[in-house]
């Protein structure tokens, strides 16, 4: 089972929030500006403007997956207009997808409806896929003492 969360992440020198949540006609899920002071120890370099889009477990069925997708797909659709009228030399815009993979072979497909609403709006496609597989089987193919594959069905190079 994985974990998929998807966003539209704004950043760079942004509009005032104000006028920028107006513009976009929503607002954010999180934001932070330039200047800011975000950890004990850290000003916040450049403005972000964050929109979770949705989270889901990929155990969910494919149909409802499915309207996921269709969902994120329109709402990019009707927010390219506004995203058009930023001026992309002062920021950037992207769909940011992030995934946690929890399988040794896992991953993530992304269906065609999904990248042509982001290509229409001209969004980056930014990917984050962390895999942390459930169990430790063969997470020790070599021993420190042998050098040797610790496991029947490992692969051994010749």
């Amino acid at each position: 089972m994985s974990t998929v969360d998807i966003a539209l992440r704004l950043s760079g020198h942004l509009p005032p929030s104000q006028e920028l949540n107006y513009c976009l006609g929503l607002s954010p899920t999180w934001t932070a500006r330039k200047g800011e002071q975000i950890a004990k120890r850290r000003v916040q370099p450049i403005d972000v403007w964050l929109l979770n889009l949705v989270k889901y477990e990929s155990d969910r069925p494919e149909m409802v997956i499915n309207q996921y997708w269709l969902q994120v797909s329109a709402l990019i659709t009707k927010l390219a207009p506004a995203l058009a009228s930023l001026d992309r030399t002062q920021c950037k815009a992207d769909l940011f997808v992030s995934t946690i993979v929890n399988e040794d072979q896992g991953g993530l497909s992304l269906p065609p409806g999904l990248i042509s609403a982001a290509a229409a709006a001209n969004l980056s496609l930014q990917l984050s896929i962390l895999v942390m597989p459930d169990s430790d089987e063969g997470s020790e193919l070599l021993t420190s003492e042998t050098a040797e594959p610790s496991h029947e069905s490992s692969i051994s190079v010749e």
